[in-house]
């Protein structure tokens, strides 16, 4: 690469970085701010939050009666920053829109690895944090953006060591230690470094090299030894609310039937962009001419069974907890009528959209299928590209594990649809760059497709602009309704009640308490049922906010109106409901 290449790449990089730490970082982090919502718990990140400030205090790991996934791995990357902001609830919101910028930058360059031009990385990477479900992770310290940067790091670094003559064994290890520090935030980032291990020993078995692959099974096995030992451990640390699968039962296949059909309607919702980047038209053509059968089949099928799954529960057409019609957390945490984020018309357009983009995700997938099927019919599978083949065992493991969790009833939300994403968006731009190739003439000259090109460029910005504003809305919303709560319950203090006197609410109420109620279980947990603390059997909430209007036959203590709402008029109010006694 000469000295002008070399400018012209670092201007791009700049560029790109530029805009992903203005849509990933400053503007979730503004928008907190201007609500009042930086700088306190969010959702269930109050329990990760005092886990994270009690292991810089003291050393020690206590889960709060409330962690149910690994954790630790966030806990280790973030005391540098708890430590020197001297526990600032700030810092360790910012430290996550930090590593997800980072995760933002490696999609990008996962992207390079898959699709022909670096745009292309950028635009996927834009659009992962224009979507609605970005905005309200980034400001806050819940889990969920680490373990998505860890897993594409994971990955990524996999990608790299294929891209050599030889398997690269120093990489392959990298990748695992990435996917075990992935694995320590969230379970499910053991992932991708099995993708990529798999990966690795299909290359190496292909290529008859036995001297690697007793590398890689000495590498997979520390891995595996490593995992079991920090699952084990973490199992045993003391308040560790551990997840227990239980056999499938009609309720939890019913489950992962609407469950798993809303989590696809989501991933093709925050893909959408990308389809029409690489063209819903040619999506279509595509399969129709790799297998016709197969596409009429397919896509009647899925549109049937959204269909069908929206009839069932309209209220919750993307599994809910965070894009759900009333907004982020939706009632979870507070009592009261919330009001929607999106008039109700609008809502149904999303849902129509992301129907036909899962759709049209699952016709994309045809073309590679039916070839890798030929190749395997014809014994020449292991001409496979491995950089291909590690991004979609990461995707199927994904799903797989998504689908074993619905099917033994433990919990399941719409955020953990955010490593699929990535995934799915350059899956389908690489499928779309591929027809292009094969678009050739013999004399290699492109057909005349420039107007296409231009409609299909239009339509993707146009799509990403869109999800952008639907993005924006929810993380107004999110941070509305996060810091209303908070400023109320914080006022009806200075009015002389003690915070245990108030029922703020669940991350209010919790985080005060220094651990989540007896009461407050997820579902499935492999925890018993525990008595309540002694600090909890002394609680007596005289002091109650909800939205909406007053309990009965209470006394309005603080009311504040909820800014950004459709309505314009809901409000969070905190009313006396009993006498006030000491509390906790």
């Amino acid at each position: 690469m000469d000295r002008r290449e070399s400018a012209g790449a670092l201007r791009r990089a700049t560029w790109i970085t530029t805009a992903l730490a203005i849509v990933g970082v400053a503007v979730p982090l503004m928008v907190a701010a201007h609500y009042k919502a930086l700088g306190i718990p969010r959702s269930d990140d109050w329990s990760y939050l005092l886990v994270q400030f009690r292991f810089v205090r003291h050393g020690t790991i206590s889960l709060n009666n409330w962690v149910s996934m690994t954790l630790v791995g966030q806990i280790v990357l973030g005391a540098p920053v708890a430590l020197l902001s001297h526990e600032s609830i700030t810092a360790m919101q910012c430290f996550t829109a930090g590593a997800g910028l980072i995760g933002l930058v490696a999609v990008v360059r996962l992207g390079r690895r898959l699709v022909p031009s670096v745009w292309l990385g950028a635009f996927v990477a834009l659009m992962v944090a224009a979507g609605p479900l970005w905005g309200p992770l980034a400001a806050s310290f819940m889990t969920d953006i680490p373990a998505f940067t860890l897993g594409i790091l994971s990955l990524l670094v996999g990608v790299e060591a294929f891209r050599r003559d030889r398997v690269s064994m120093p990489l392959v290890g990298a990748s695992l230690a990435l996917g075990f520090a992935g694995f320590a935030v969230r379970q499910y980032g053991i992932v991708p470094p099995i993708a990529v291990a798999a990966t690795a020993a299909w290359v190496l078995a292909g290529r008859r090299d036995t001297a690697r692959l007793r590398i890689l099974a000495s590498m997979a096995g520390l891995f595996v030894i490593a995992v079991c030992a920090l699952f084990v451990w973490w199992r045993n640390l003391p308040q560790s609310l551990s997840l227990s699968p239980a056999a499938p039962t009609f309720h939890s296949l019913r489950n992962l039937a609407l469950k798993g059909t809303n989590l696809f309607r989501l991933l093709g919702l925050l893909t959408a962009p990308a389809v029409l980047l690489a063209g819903p038209a040619r999506i279509v053509r595509s399969a129709w001419h790799a297998a016709r059968r197969l596409t009429v089949a397919s896509s009647s099928a899925i549109a049937l069974l959204m269909a069908a799954m929206y009839l069932h529960v309209p209220a919750r057409p993307f599994v809910g907890n965070y894009v759900s019609r009333d907004g982020v957390l939706s009632t979870d945490v507070l009592d009261g009528p919330r009001p929607n984020v999106l008039p109700r018309a609008l809502f149904d357009l999303l849902v129509l959209v992301g129907s036909v983009a899962a759709v049209l995700l699952v016709l994309a997938a045809i073309p590679s299928g039916v070839a890798l099927a030929r190749k395997l019919r014809d014994r020449s599978q292991y001409t496979t590209d491995p950089v291909v083949l590690a991004v979609a065992l990461a995707f199927m493991g994904y799903s797989l594990a998504y689908v074993v969790a619905l099917a033994t009833g433990l919990p399941l939300y719409d955020r953990y649809v955010l490593p699929l994403v990535p995934l799915a968006a350059l899956g389908v731009l690489r499928a779309a760059s591929a027809r292009e190739v094969l678009a050739k003439r013999p004399n290699g000259r492109a057909l005349p497709a420039g107007g296409r090109a231009r409609l299909g460029a239009l339509a993707g910005g146009a799509g990403l602009l869109a999800l952008a504003v639907v993005g924006l809305v929810f993380t107004a919303d999110s941070a509305s309704f996060d810091g209303t709560r908070w400023a109320t319950a914080v006022a009806v203090t200075q009015r002389g009640y003690t915070a245990l006197q108030i029922d703020g609410g669940f991350e209010w109420d919790s985080y005060h308490l220094g651990f989540a109620p007896s009461s407050s279980r997820p579902p499935n947990s492999g925890t018993a049922a525990r008595a309540p603390d002694p600090k909890e059997r002394r609680l007596h909430y005289c002091v109650k906010l909800r939205v909406g209007g007053p309990p009965a036959r209470s006394v309005v203590v603080v009311t504040k109106p909820l800014r950004g709402t459709l309505d314009g008029t809901s409000r969070v109010v905190a009313a006396r409901t009993r006498a006030c006694l000491p509390s906790g």
